[in-house]
Formats: structure tokens, C-alpha cells, sequence
């Protein structure tokens, strides 16, 4: 697992971008090989598994923030 690579930074509304102390972001880039064909775009074998993944690391992570 890499991290800031190639991307770095999240996207936060710009009303909420250096205002709102409370907010915070985080952004999760997922290589399409893991759940699609890349040539046809469709769904593959990858799909539930890599949603679920993601579902999970988001969950988790909004759970470690709440009070």
C-alpha cells in the first residue's frame, strides 16, 4: 500500500476548506483492476469483494472520529 501516490489531498467543499476546524476528509482511490474490466467497464469477479473493502475502511474510519 502506498500513500500520496500519484495523488495527494482530498476534495472538502469550499465552503467547509479552511473554516470549519471540525471537518475532515479523506480520500480513497481504488485501482479499477481490482473491480472491474478495465476495456469494457463492466462489473468483475473483484466487485462485492472491493465494495465491501471499501464500506468497511470508511466505516471504520468514521466510527474512530465520532464521540
Amino acid at each position: 500500500m502506498e500513500r500520496d501516490r500519484p495523488f495527494a489531498g482530498t476534495l472538502v467543499p469550499h465552503e467547509f476548506l479552511g473554516v470549519e476546524s471540525a471537518v475532515q476528509s479523506v480520500m480513497i482511490e481504488v485501482r479499477r483492476g481490482l473491480y472491474c474490466d478495465e476495456p469494457t467497464g463492466e462489473r468483475s469477479a473483484g466487485f462485492a469483494a472491493t465494495r465491501d473493502a471499501v464500506k468497511w475502511a470508511v466505516r471504520a474510519g468514521v466510527e474512530s472520529v465520532l464521540p
